[in-house]
This record gives C-alpha cells, structure tokens and sequence, in this order.
C-alpha cells in the first residue's frame, strides 16, 4: 500500500505552495489536496512536478468563503453546485487527479436529501465522462454539528440507492472512530463500496504512530487484508518532521 501526505492538513504553518518541498523531503511521491482553490492549478501542478510528486485526490469546489463544507444538500445552491463542479474537473483534469471528494456542506439528513442525492448523482456521472471516480465522506459531529452526512449507515444507504457505478465511500478512519468506532467491523462490511481511505490518530489527528486510541499496525493488516491497491491518505495534522511511521507500517510512498 502507498501513502499519500494531505498538504491541507499537513505543514499548515507553511503557505500551500510550498508544502510541495516539504512533502517531498520527507519521501512522499503522491499528494492529496482537498483544499487548493486559493491557487491558479497551473501553479498547483508546476509546484508538484518540480518536486516529482503526483496528486492523487481534490475536493470539489466548495463555497469556503461563507464557511460552507459543500453545496451538494443545500437546497437552493443546485445551479452554483453545477458550475463548481465544472472548475473542479477543470483543475482535476490539469492536475492529473482520479479522484473527487465531493462535500456534503450542511443540511437535514430527511428534508435535505432528495437535494443532495440529485447533485451526488449529477456529479458522479460528469466526474465518470472524465474517468474521474466521485467519492463521499461521512463527517463526525464533534468537526461540524450540522454537517449533511455524518454516518456510515446513512452514506452506504446512498450509493446502494443511487447505484452509480462511478460513486464510492471514502473511509476516512479517524471519522469513523468519532462516529461510531468497530473500525474493523466497519471496514469489513463496507469494503466492496469503498473508493479511497485517509488516516490519522484521534483524538488529536496526527501521524498514525502517535498516542492515542488506535493500534494502526492491526488497521493496516486488516486493510491489506483485502488486496486492493489501496492509496491511503494521511490527513493528520503533522508534529514531526519526518514521515518515517509509513515505513514502520510497512507501507511504501
């Protein structure tokens, strides 16, 4: 398995453009990017290419002034939710990405969802034109209370109803701990649905070998378990210079 460094989260105390250099010091080929509309992509993949890195994974384009997390069940945003989009397979298609996590943003997981099944739905089949794979989070209510999709029921219950080929569940398992924990359970019977997977430790979100309240060297095993070609995503918040856990894991950059 390969690990990817999310320079959103990763060397935040650095501007974005820089966290290319950083990441590749530390042996990282591939990165994550949920967060890089503030920069032209043209810069974005200029940046990654002087430092022989390749991005694996963007967030769609969200309304991140008005302190959204997503548009896709915000009744009344259906015609901005369609233009984000467009700008974001324009930045997936210059930045070489294959996959797109697309945001929920706030909402009522009854009143709300016909709305947020119809935009998941409009985006997993133009991400799909590109041979871009869509995937959905589910987010824990201690990050944001009021956040659309916050359980692993209610995600798998989606893309079982939506049945689009192009749309998968990205396992986020720092998410999962907070919402519900059984990661193995969890893991297990949601694998056949999965597309992507991040990590890091709770309750703090830093590297997976930090204290806290999980034994990723059994994550691991269990994930490698089911022999996918699995990229992880480490979106921690990072207190070490250094990226030296993925080899103690026996993972591969």
């Amino acid at each position: 398995m390969r690990v990817a460094a999310n320079i959103s989260t990763m060397f935040k105390d650095i501007p974005l453009l820089e966290r290319y250099s950083k990441a590749a010091q530390m042996g990282f080929k591939l990165v994550e990017l949920p967060f890089g509309f503030t920069e032209k992509p043209e810069d974005l993949k200029a940046a990654a290419d002087k430092h022989n890195l390749n991005h694996i994974l963007i967030n769609a384009k969200n309304d991140d002034d008005k302190g959204k997390l997503g548009l896709a069940a915000v009744k009344g945003a259906e015609e901005l939710f369609k233009v984000n989009m467009t700008e974001t397979i324009r930045y997936a298609d210059i930045l070489g990405v294959k996959v797109v996590h697309v945001m929920a943003g706030d909402g009522d997981p009854v009143k709300d969802l016909d709305t947020y099944k119809n935009n998941i739905q409009y985006a997993a089949r133009e991400l799909a034109k590109k041979g871009i794979l869509c995937v959905i989070e589910p987010i824990n209510k201690h990050f944001r209370s009021t956040y659309f999709l916050n359980s692993f029921d209610q995600a798998k219950n989606i893309i079982e109803d939506l049945k689009e080929p192009n749309l998968k569940l990205l396992f986020d398992v720092f998410h999962c701990q907070l919402i519900c924990g059984q990661i193995t359970y969890q893991l297990n019977r949601l694998q056949g649905i999965i597309g992507h997977i991040q990590v890091s430790q709770p309750p703090n979100r830093n590297e997976p070998d930090t204290d806290g309240e999980l034994d990723y060297g059994y994550i691991f095993n269990v994930i490698n378990g089911f022999e996918r070609d699995w990229v992880i995503g480490g979106e921690y918040f990072n207190v070490r210079d250094n990226a030296d856990w993925v080899k103690k894991f026996g993972l591969e950059f």
